[in-house]
């Protein structure tokens, strides 16, 4: 995509969700949802081209100095519907964002490091959803 190859893919056991509820204006509900996020890369799986996978923070050592896109999933489960597109991203995505940067993934979440983030649906795996995909595309 663009000049970028994919690097690899994380799965994380965590539910994006698209913040239909509505968001406050104090920043508690987002630190806490960051903090959820970051504490879900305990049990996340790398993926690699070649299929093998690692567990999250064997892979990630410091973080790189590359641009890198992410396309982020939302895996549905069962008897889960689609978002609309605009509101795949809408929810606690910023802060799964901001969690994957606190984790080491990128140096920081602007344009200089990731300058783009597509978001996806999978409702093709519904039987060992819900979870959250990101794949990692580096330039």
């Amino acid at each position: 995509m663009f000049g970028f190859w994919k690097a690899f893919t994380i799965q994380i056991y965590r539910e994006l969700n698209n913040g239909n509820n509505g968001r406050t204006k104090h920043w508690t509900s987002a630190h806490r949802d960051r903090k959820a996020w970051r504490k879900s890369f305990d049990s996340a799986i790398v993926i690699f081209g070649d299929g093998s996978t690692t567990a999250f923070y064997d892979h990630i050592m410091a973080p790189p100095d590359y641009q890198q896109g992410l396309v982020v999933r939302r895996v549905l489960g069962t008897k889960q519907k689609f978002y609309d597109a605009d509101s795949v991203l809408r929810g606690n995505a910023k802060e799964l964002i901001d969690g994957l940067c606190e984790a080491g993934l990128a140096k920081d979440d602007n344009m200089k490091y990731i300058p783009w983030v597509i978001g996806d649906q999978d409702g093709d795996r519904r039987e060992i959803g819900p979870f959250t995909e990101v794949e990692v595309w580096k330039q």
